[in-house]
């Protein structure tokens, strides 16, 4: 939602989410951590990267994939937050 709904809204010129630029700013920033470990996990369940172990159990390969990028994403969404 902060990653797309409050960008459209500040870009219409809502008063509510133009004056929360940071918290626009923040959610972009989340959401692109989100979108760009999206595409990590698929490389990893296609075997794109051959230096992954390979043992059959795709949670527990992806797991690290998907649980990293939650963390990061929140990481993002602070730092982006704070920092504006």
């Amino acid at each position: 939602m902060f990653g797309f709904v409050l960008p459209l809204l500040a870009l219409a010129g809502s008063s509510w989410a133009y004056g929360k630029v940071a918290l626009v700013v923040a959610g972009l920033a989340a959401a692109l951590v989100l979108v760009l470990a999206y595409f990590l996990d698929e490389f990893v369940h296609y075997h794109v990267f051959h230096f992954l172990p390979s043992d059959g159990a795709e949670w527990r390969r992806e797991a690290p994939v998907v649980v990293g990028a939650i963390l990061a994403a929140v990481a993002a969404f602070l730092w982006a937050y704070f920092a504006f």
